[in-house]
């Protein structure tokens, strides 16, 4: 979604996530989000931590088995 529904002419969105959408959503993200949606979202949050530290032990387990 970051990218939009078409890039280079081609369907980058799968109709499963897209056809759900109303018309106004369609509209909003045809063209995508940005990549710099993240950074933006985050911008103001800089209190979030991973106060249970089972993000760590997620990102290990994914490293494990790549």
């Amino acid at each position: 979604m970051k990218d939009g529904r078409l890039k280079d002419g081609a369907i980058r969105t799968a109709d499963i996530v897209w056809n759900p959408l109303d018309a106004f959503q369609q509209a909003a993200l045809i063209n995508g989000f940005g990549a710099g949606f993240l950074a933006d979202f985050y911008a103001g949050r800089t209190g979030l931590v991973d106060e249970t530290g089972e993000i760590t032990k997620i990102l290990a387990t994914l490293l494990e088995r790549l």
